[in-house]
């Protein structure tokens, strides 16, 4: 085994108006059992009292680093900290949640015990209602560079169907410092959503082994007006540059075969179309015309994926270069996908009802 350094960890925390959850945030993490930490606050451009509260915690605490900028997102500001990290070991939090009290002490004991360039455990999801246990189907086990490629990266892609709970977040693992700046690896600052599952994909190409815990150690608090729930209007866009960066990242990989399955075929046109509801008819029209000239631009059914009976009518009106006909077929597949989800809304609004 390689000697890696351990000793100490940057925890980096974007915070954008998070008044009334950054103190509950920060004293789960300044009350951790393992005490060597760097705890970098980026202020992101807080229009509220986040930045006081942040400034006051520094005070009180010499571990507690505060950055303040101008808004420019939460990748930004996580960019930010590690350029400034100085510890060998990484982790991500978000202003809204917490951690387990013994979170850090679990993770880098097994990191170290077994000179692992990642930890990975399993987290809880928190709401009004109630507490959801999300564990991963690696837990207790250990994965090396085969494997991670194999059982992780492909199933992140979209090549296998298999459950990827755990494997995308940032806030659920541990990251070597070395490896992130050796690499340049970045989080992706023109994603609103899906900066982490990118991030994780390009950490995990360049490392040889990852561990899974089984404790439930990260408390994801679910907020109605999460990022999440919003329209993502350049996701089309943003997913082909990945499939073209995953592509050169993994060039063993049988691309040509494994595009065959509708998953990862069809990924692009669902997460881009997915929250169809936010758009205005003309928006929704605009966005089908933009992702028309992206595939023609990019020869996407070429050179990125093989067509599938899915996507094949897409595929051929490319082929024709008619427009309007790869508009009609997306149209009818939106309509679908969208009354699919209102009858899945319907019957869980029911049954919460009942």
């Amino acid at each position: 085994m390689c000697n890696k350094n351990y000793n100490g960890l940057s925890v980096i925390i974007p915070v954008y108006n998070s008044e009334k959850y950054i103190a509950q945030c920060l004293d789960s993490l300044v009350n951790q059992r393992y005490k060597e930490l760097e705890i970098i606050c980026v202020n992101d451009g807080s229009t509220d009292n986040s930045g006081q509260i942040l400034d006051e915690y520094a005070l009180k605490d010499s571990r507690v680093k505060v950055i303040h900028k101008t808004n420019g997102g939460a990748s930004a500001a996580r960019n930010i900290g590690i350029d400034i990290a100085t510890m060998p070991v990484i982790a991500f939090v978000d202003s809204d949640d917490t951690i387990e009290p013994d979170m850090y002490y679990q993770l880098l004991n097994r990191m170290k015990s077994e000179s692992l360039d990642c930890v990975c455990c399993n987290y809880k999801i928190v709401k009004n209602d109630g507490m959801t246990a999300i564990n991963s189907r690696f837990a207790n086990q250990t994965l090396y560079k085969d494997d991670i490629r194999e059982d992780v990266v492909k199933c992140l892609i979209g090549f296998s169907s298999k459950s990827n709970n755990c494997l995308c977040s940032l806030c659920n693992k541990l990251f070597l410092t070395s490896i992130i700046k050796e690499n340049n690896i970045r989080i992706n600052e023109n994603r609103i959503h899906g900066e982490d599952w990118q991030f994780c994909i390009e950490y995990f190409a360049a490392i040889s082994s990852i561990g899974f815990l089984e404790g439930n150690y990260y408390n994801y608090y679910h907020r109605t007006n999460s990022l999440v729930s919003k329209p993502r209007k350049n996701q089309f866009k943003l997913d082909i540059e990945a499939n073209r960066l995953f592509k050169n990242l993994f060039p063993e990989f049988d691309w040509k075969n494994a595009m065959i399955s509708s998953k990862l075929n069809r990924l692009p046109f669902e997460t881009a179309l997915h929250y169809r509801i936010h758009y205005k008819r003309k928006e929704l029209q605009a966005l089908f015309e933009e992702m028309y000239y992206l595939c023609k631009e990019n020869d996407y059914f070429q050179e990125l994926v093989s067509p599938n009976k899915i996507t094949f009518s897409l595929h051929k009106s490319l082929t024709n270069n008619n427009i309007s006909a790869f508009i009609r077929e997306l149209k009818k597949q939106t309509t679908r996908d969208y009354v699919v989800y209102k009858i899945k809304t319907a019957i869980k609004t029911t049954l919460k009802n009942r």
